[in-house]
């Protein structure tokens, strides 16, 4: 009995070890939190989606037009995302391969700064980096096919990733960890579904239209700015603690401001 017992106690320790081991992965922290994962792949497939809706069943003259020489077409709007993503997605994948390092970093922008640069279009910005190239692809379709293509790698990327997005830097002066810069490239196209619609609510542009493809628009903006508004809403609950109120709507679309104690 006692040889019996001290067997039992030299098998015990290693059974413990070997059952911690074993279980240790069972019980480990996802490297993506699911909230995360949830936000990018909403956001994603909103934008994804808007930008189909929003070019669907125009014209050719439609899609060429420009509201003033130096500003872009719908057409051209569509090719600069086909162009400018490749290189983001390419850029993001790199800084994945590094090794993790925002443990000594600190991010320059919260999650709702981000959000915030799709939704709000009152500083333009000037494309550069030959991402300015928007005559790359002349053909609407040949534009949103290589658009929606890498969407769909992406949003396959988001739904299955175990990586660490959170860990790894993006940037050199203005450092973000790599979610921030995934969630940057949908925002991004946020901000060209709006300067679509932009083109799409000028006075010429509006009066090629039919009635019913301005009632679809009007609901689509809702549509997507609600979606960004409560995503944003969330970020700032979170991390800055101000809410957004919604102001009086403006050519069909709401517009939302951060509220702040000033």
């Amino acid at each position: 009995m006692n040889t019996l017992r001290r067997n039992i106690l030299r098998v015990s320790p290693m059974l413990t070890l070997t059952m911690c081991l074993f279980s240790a992965p069972l019980f480990a922290t996802p490297p993506m939190t699911a909230a995360d994962r949830e936000h990018l792949l909403v956001h994603f497939e909103m934008t994804t989606q808007m930008v189909a809706e929003l070019v669907h069943g125009l014209s050719p003259a439609q899609l060429e037009y420009k509201a003033s020489p130096d500003r872009w077409s719908i057409r051209e709007v569509v090719s600069h995302l086909a162009v400018a993503e490749p290189d983001y997605w390419r850029e993001i994948q790199k800084a994945l391969k590094a090794a993790p390092d925002m443990k000594e970093k600190k991010s320059a922008a919260e999650d709702a700064d981000i959000m915030w640069y799709g939704i709000d279009r009152v500083q333009h910005q000037k494309t550069g980096g030959g991402h300015e190239k928007v005559d790359t692809y002349k053909d609407l379709g040949e534009a949103l096919g290589k658009f929606q293509a890498l969407r769909a790698i992406m949003i396959d990327y988001i739904k299955t990733t175990n990586d660490d997005m959170r860990a790894h830097s993006f940037g050199d002066r203005e450092v973000i960890d790599c979610w921030q810069w995934m969630l940057e490239i949908s925002t991004h196209a946020e901000r060209h579904i709006q300067q679509i619609r932009e083109i799409r609510t000028t006075p010429t542009s509006r009066r090629s239209e039919a009635r019913t493809h301005l009632g679809v628009e009007r609901s689509g903006v809702l549509v997507s700015q609600c979606v960004s508004w409560l995503l944003a809403r969330e970020c700032c609950q979170h991390k800055r603690k101000a809410p957004l109120l919604a102001t009086p709507a403006r050519n069909g679309a709401p517009i939302f401001v951060l509220a702040t104690d000033h």
